[in-house]
């Protein structure tokens, strides 16, 4: 979550020459991003990511966003908009 209250996503690969966890930290906490709150998910080859833009507020007109692993999921970690 950054300085604006946004929910923002990144992806990466932290593999042998990929960016290290303390790369991340500093590109989270830079000016640009301004990042508050973070949580780390194991990726590997299960790791998937699904957005419904309908429940996105000023979403782009594609219905969905999908990028699928190379293995099976095992489990599934939702994150939701709290209704209030």
């Amino acid at each position: 979550i950054d300085s604006s209250q946004r929910i923002v996503f990144y992806l990466l690969d932290t593999g042998f020459f990929g960016l290290s966890l303390d790369d991340l930290r500093d590109v989270l906490l830079s000016e640009s991003v301004q990042c508050r709150d973070a949580l780390n998910l194991d990726g590997g080859g299960s790791a998937q990511l699904f957005i419904d833009t309908h429940t996105v507020k000023d979403s782009s007109p594609n219905p969905a966003i999908f990028i699928e692993g190379t293995d099976e999921v095992p489990l599934v970690l939702g994150l939701f908009p709290r209704v209030q």
